[in-house]
Parts: C-alpha cells; structure tokens; sequence
C-alpha cells in the first residue's frame, strides 16, 4: 500500500510539470461573473500561514472575490496585529470580526459568514492554500452551469517541506459514496443563499462541521458539480488531521453523529457504524422481512446451499415465474468469504433508487478480482478498479458505473428491462444491464461487506466475439466515478 502511494506521489510530481493549467487568460471572457466569497476562520494562526493562505487567495486569476475572517478569540497579539493590517491594506476586500471567547469552528465560519456579500460561499482554512486558478475554474463551471448549488473540486496536500503530494483525483456527485465517508472535502463552495437557508454550519460537529453541512445540502438539492481539477492545497502540519489521521479524534465521533442525524432526517430504517478505516462509515440499512432470491448462473445450487439464508434458491430461468423478489446473477462459481453477504446485498438492493449491487469478489489467494467496473477507457471494461487502496474507495460502500460477476437486482427491474442480453460475454450483460439501469434514473452500488471468493478471471477478453455488441453500444461511454485526469490505461495512475 505504502509503495503504491510513493509510486502515485512521483507519478503526481512528473505528471503536475506536464500539465500546468493555462490560468487566467480565459478568466477575463467569463460572462457571468459571480462574487465569491472566501470564508475564513482563524484561530492562534502563526502569522506566516496566515500571510501564505491570503496571499494565495490575492493571486487568484479571478478577481471577483472578498475575503471574510473571523478570529475565534485568539489570545495571539501577532495574529491580530496581521488581521488589522489586512484590513487596512485591503479595506473594501477584506471584512473581519473577532469573538470574546473560543466558540469553536462552526461559530466562527457563522460570524465569517455573516459577514459574506457574494453570490456564492467558499471554504479556505487558515493555512490552507488555493491554487492560482482555483476560483476561476469553479466560476468556469458555473458558466457552463448555472443552476449549481453546490460544487467541489480535487485536492492534494502540501509537505512541510513544500511537496505536493497525496492527490485526491475524486468521482463525480456519489451520493452513496458520501454516506461511507466525506470524500468532497476541498475545495467546497456553496450557493451563499441556500447556505443562509440551511442555518450555516451547524455547532456540536466541530471537526466534521462541513461533513454534516454537505449531508444537508444533500438533502435539499441535487444540482452539485464537480470541478475535476487540483484547486485545494491541504498543509500537512503537525497536529492537523491532514498530517495524522487520528490527530483529532472527536472529528470522528462528530461526523458519525452527524450520519446519524442526516439517517433519521431522511426517514432511513438504518444504522451507522464505523467502517473499516479510520474516517469511513457503514450506514446499515434494515432489511424489510426475508425476501425471496433467486439465484442464476454457474455454481447456484452450491451457493444457494452456503448462504445459510433460507429465500435462496437456484433457478435456470431468472425470469420464469412470479415468486421472486430479487434476483442474484453470476457470471462465475462463487463461494462465500463470510456469513452474512446475501444479507449485505439485500439491504441496497431493497432501496428503491438502487438498481443492482454487487459483491467484493476475491481469489483463493485473496486476489480482489471485483470491487466495482470502470467503463469507457477506451474499448476496454475494466475490474477492481479501486483494489489498490486509492482514496480507500474499494473498502466503502459506493456509487459505481456497473458490477459485475455476482449482481443482485430487483426481479421486477429485471422484467422491465427485458432481462440479460444474450448477445454479449456474460459478465458485458451485466454491466450492460447496469448501465440501462443508470439511463433510467437508477443508481448502482458496490458493497465490501458481502465478499465471495471465485477462481474465475471476470474480465472478458477484447477480441472476443461476444464483447462487439457491448462496445458498440456504449462506445465513447464517460464514467462519472473515475477522474477524467487518471489514466485510461492504468487505473487509478496517472500517465507520465
């Protein structure tokens, strides 16, 4: 894992030399041309940092922005000595307030808040640094969207010796994938006036403060882009959850309370738990009586006879008859990893936005051989796209493009969408079938939490007779959950 990610910070560094943004030359030709305002809270900043943050907001090549602080009752005479400087030097961009006392802070990006004019609300902590064309890009995308509420854009961290590493090249609007962890972090702006609706931040989850706040937008509005460009710069500092993860362990505790809360808002029978690594989440949905399984496909009598879960049975004909109430699909003989996986599946495959979920498969040798598909690279159909440990997404439960190998849907779904096709290699069908679901509004899920193990290699060889009607149907095929900046050919890597 350790070598993966070295590997992934010298491809960036190689990959970042090659690929410097022309910045600021389409800035001026923007036709709307929003006020955007930069909500900062301070508190005991060094004086430096603060200067190195400002600064970076200063070089933006969008000039329409101002910048709102509000100190959180430091004690520090240097810093408040540096914030009457900037705002004498910067009166009509620059608004700042001080509080009595250290309230926390979702109190202070409020009192920064209150202070804000712009159309739209962006996040920069105090030391914290915004690429020059940061601002820009997002009012670009507002150009090309303006009905936006809520954006975000990629990041990456800085080293104490200034290296830029640890990039988060991250999907596209993953609902699912939020409720596992916050994977939109920086660079986050907000419609200032939904914003102003929704309270502001909330008190009570300092540390996930903008993970409850993004769950709530969530649940208001689903007009949210995503900005696939570098625009964040996360300091790696002693002491910050940038730099150690267990830096600020009641963040954790904050933001399961607050999926806890987002859950009981949204009328979800569920729990929360903690996932497998630090910062994840499992929202455990409850499962609605015992549903009916039929399940098809090579090696179902074996594995009907190892689930332990009495509505499993094999079928031939998936789409013959009217007792079932789901259908599982393998493309492979499959054995269980661990109790209770048919059960991890059934509780997605119950909601009603999911059209299919899919297992983590595995090799005899523990091999992660499906988290999840990536279409679109090209003529190719790619399997555990996210089995290197990138961003951790092949540990959570998320939103991907298709699934594969072992797929539970809905029988009516099924029905409605005419079944499998025929034509294609059996696990194309699925993905193919996973993809009718996406054009009808459905969303896909993978889960980690239902693992089987299978000798079988899933992907389908390119020359193969039976993978032309797949490829011809959804040639040119953009996957919103992978980055359009990591490679079309080695995944989750960069080209160099």
């Amino acid at each position: 894992m350790e070598r993966a990610v070295d590997d992934l910070d010298r491809e960036y560094r190689e990959w970042r030399r090659g690929s410097v943004a022309d910045a600021g030359r389409s800035a001026a030709r923007l036709d709307y041309r929003p006020l955007v305002s930069v909500v900062m809270p301070v508190y005991e900043t060094p004086a430096g940092l603060l200067r190195d943050a400002v600064r970076s907001l200063r070089s933006q090549t969008y000039g329409r922005w101002q910048l709102c602080i509000a100190d959180d009752g430091s004690r520090s005479r240097q810093l408040r000595l540096e914030l009457v400087r900037l705002r004498i030097r910067h009166p009509f961009r620059v608004r700042a307030v001080r509080l009595r006392e250290n309230r926390g802070i979702a109190t202070a990006c409020n009192a920064a808040l209150a202070q804000a004019r712009g159309d739209f609300v962006a996040f920069l902590d105090h030391d914290d640094l915004l690429e020059p064309d940061g601002l820009e890009q997002v009012v670009k995308r507002l150009n090309e969207r303006p009905e936006a509420d809520f954006l975000y854009s990629d990041e990456d961290k800085l080293s104490p010796g200034g290296v830029r590493t640890e990039p988060a090249f991250k999907p596209d609007w993953s609902p699912d994938t939020l409720l596992s962890m916050n994977y939109v972090n920086h660079l986050s702006v907000v419609r200032r006036d939904l914003l102003e609706r929704l309270g502001g931040l909330r008190t009570g989850f300092d540390g996930s403060q903008d993970y409850d706040l993004v769950l709530r937008v969530a649940e208001t509005t689903d007009r949210i882009e995503h900005v696939p460009c570098v625009l964040y710069r996360w300091r790696v500092r002693h002491g910050s959850a940038a730099g150690e993860t267990f830096a600020k362990p009641y963040a954790f505790e904050a933001a399961k309370r607050a999926l806890r809360e987002a859950v009981e808002r949204r009328g979800i029978d569920a729990t929360v738990e903690d996932g497998r690594f630090a910062g994840s989440y499992r929202v455990r949905y409850a499962l609605r009586g015992r549903p009916a399984v039929a399940v098809a496909g090579p090696g179902a009598d074996r594995l009907c006879a190892a689930t332990g879960y009495e509505g499993a049975f094999a079928t031939p004909d998936p789409l013959a008859g009217e007792a079932a109430e789901h259908v599982l699909l393998l493309a492979a003989a499959c054995a269980p990893a661990a109790p209770g996986w048919l059960e991890a599946l059934l509780e997605h495959a119950q909601r009603e936005e999911i059209g299919a979920v899919g297992a983590r498969l595995v090799s005899p040798e523990g091999r992660i051989v499906h988290d999840g598909v990536t279409v679109g690279l090209g003529s190719d159909c790619r399997m555990a796209p996210a089995g290197h440990g990138y961003l951790g997404l092949g540990e959570v439960v998320r939103n991907v493009s298709a699934v594969a190998g072992c797929v539970l849907t809905r029988a009516s779904l099924l029905r409605e969408l005419g079944g499998l096709d025929g034509r294609m290699h059996p696990v194309l069908a699925q993905v193919d079938y996973c993809l009718r679901l996406r054009e009808r509004g459905y969303r896909i899920v993978y889960t980690p939490f239902a693992e089987l193990v299978t000798s079988a290699d899933l992907q389908p060889a390119s020359d193969d007779d039976t993978t032309a009607p797949f490829y011809e149907r959804w040639r040119g095929t953009r996957d919103p959950y992978y980055n359009p900046n990591l490679s079309r050919t080695r995944l989750y890597r960069l080209d160099v």
